[in-house]
Parts: C-alpha cells; structure tokens; sequence
C-alpha cells in the first residue's frame, strides 16, 4: 500500500495491479485512485482499461465511473 501512496505510483502501476491483483477491496482503491492523475496520463491506457473492464467484472465495478466520465 505504501506503493500506492508514493511520488513513484504512476497510471501504468496502477493498470498492472488493477490485472494481477485478486482482491476487491484493492482494485476498488486503485479505481478510485485513477481520479487523482490529470485525465491525460490516464486516457492513454483507455484500451488496456476497457479489456480489462470486459473480462474482469471485479474491475468493471471498480473502473465503471472513471469509463463513465
């Protein structure tokens, strides 16, 4: 967790745990966190993050208003 509130945390970290993490509780964080970088570090990843919010229903309900928006 501490990853997670560092200078070093970046979109992409966040992608990555968002596929390999099995927990929900972690990947309704990181969905939240998506809202804390500026817009454009995110849109980057829109593709990677709309596969995962196809095959991963966890993620799907973690990432659903950042896709929203």
């Amino acid at each position: 967790m501490r990853l997670f509130e560092s200078s070093h945390f970046t979109p992409a970290i966040a992608i990555k745990y968002l596929f390999s993490c099995s927990e929900k509780g972690v990947k309704q964080y990181l969905g939240k966190k998506l809202f804390a970088f500026h817009h454009s570090r995110v849109n980057f990843f829109i593709p990677q993050l709309i596969s995962l919010y196809i095959n991963d229903k966890e993620v799907a309900s973690a990432i659903h208003q950042y896709i929203e928006e």
